[in-house]
């Protein structure tokens, strides 16, 4: 089944190392993300093989969207996989830094499973518009 996939670029007015900080504080995850509360095993720092879960809902109904770190260069580039039942995705994100001013680049490949893939296509602007608030406010 063919994936979907989208890429948002932005820039954040901090140097690379403080908007990495930003980018990988999953409190700020938790903040923007509404009815979501993400949160890493064990409390670990993120880094290669951690895995952490992105839980939205309310009281026991909820999705939990379980993620691993696949690739972690620290302070430009991670590559993380959703690994759940029903959304699967590799995210590889990528930061550059230009005096001070850090170009983010978020490229997301996706399959909702159980789902055709033509469902996921036309829906994927609107994914794409909400990972684009989520991450806005992440970074500000």
């Amino acid at each position: 089944m063919e994936a979907a996939e989208f890429t948002i670029t932005t820039d954040c007015v901090a140097p690379a190392s403080e908007t990495w900080q930003r980018l990988w504080d999953l409190t700020r995850h938790s903040a923007a993300i509404p009815l979501t509360h993400v949160f890493s095993h064990r409390d670990q720092e993120l880094g290669p093989g951690v895995r952490f879960i992105a839980r939205t809902g309310i009281g026991p109904l909820h999705f939990d969207d379980r993620m691993v770190v696949r690739q972690w260069e620290e302070p430009s580039r991670a590559v993380i996989a959703k690994v759940g039942s029903y959304l699967r995705a590799l995210i590889t994100i990528e930061l550059d830094d230009n005096n001070g001013v850090t170009r983010v680049c978020w490229k997301q490949r996706y399959r909702i499973v159980y789902m055709p893939a033509c469902i996921s296509h036309m829906i994927n602007p609107v994914i794409r518009h909400a990972y684009r608030r989520a991450l806005d406010k992440i970074l500000a």
